[in-house]
């Protein structure tokens, strides 16, 4: 018996090779989905990543003023830095720093801190506040 070598020939059937093209639309479909989807996500994804960035400046700018306040009590300044009552400035453009210093609270000789640093949003203004108490340190103490 002399049979061919390839069978399919002999039987009339094609081996299938390949994607067809309903096969090759389908799985494109399928990827156009999943990158719309990915897509859609970017917007948010950006706006989260800059409201941390915000609120990541603005924890600096708070702490940045706490060191501060801390470094004139303990150098003993009594009248500059540590002046009781509300100031206020804008270390950048986009932020506020709001910072209080209660004198003799909550007891003599020690300073209540408050430090708030707020920036605005297009939904509402957001803010950081950090709080401390800070003892002045006295020559002879």
């Amino acid at each position: 018996m002399n049979e061919p070598k390839d069978r399919h020939i002999a039987t009339g059937k094609q081996k299938e090779a390949g994607f067809s093209l309903i096969e090759t639309l389908v799985a494109s479909l399928i990827l156009a989905i999943g990158l719309l989807a990915v897509t859609a996500l970017y917007p948010r994804a950006m706006s989260v990543i800059a409201a941390g960035n915000n609120r990541l400046t603005a924890g600096n700018l708070a702490q940045k003023k706490l060191e501060e306040l801390f470094e004139a009590a303990a150098s003993g300044d009594l009248t500059g830095k540590l002046t009781p009552g509300t100031h206020q400035d804008q270390p950048d453009p986009k932020f506020t720093r709001t910072w209080s210093i209660v004198d003799n609270h909550p007891e003599k000789g020690v300073h209540s801190l408050s430090v708030t640093v707020a920036w605005d949003r297009p939904d509402k203004q957001r803010s950081v506040t950090f709080k401390s108490l800070v003892a002045v340190r006295r020559d002879g103490i």
